[in-house]
């Protein structure tokens, strides 16, 4: 009985959220941000930094560099993350981190 009530009490806030003026659903893509360093420095950089963030920030960029990989989830699936795990190292590159 709990279960049943879990259940509808959930699909009426969800209704509540759709219906409600000024949300608009889920947030949509963020565009990858432009990697202007070539793959080969990217390559290097990997090879000399041993610390765990930066090295699968520097991979998250060298596998988009070099092309092989052209999403997010490529990226997570590759590297063996989430996809959130890359979009936050993503986010943090493209502000100048």
């Amino acid at each position: 009985y709990e279960f049943g009530l879990t259940i509808v009490h959930r699909a009426a806030t969800l209704q509540r959220r759709v219906g409600r003026p000024g949300w608009a659903g889920p947030p949509m893509r963020h565009a990858i941000p432009p990697i202007p360093e070539p793959a080969a420095d990217l390559n290097e950089r990997l090879r000399r930094d041993h610390a765990r963030p930066n090295r699968l920030r520097l991979q998250m960029r060298h596998l988009l560099a070099s092309g092989q990989a052209h999403e997010r989830q490529e990226v997570a699936r590759l590297l063996g993350v989430q996809r959130n795990t890359v979009g936050r190292g993503l986010a943090l590159y493209a502000a100048g981190g």
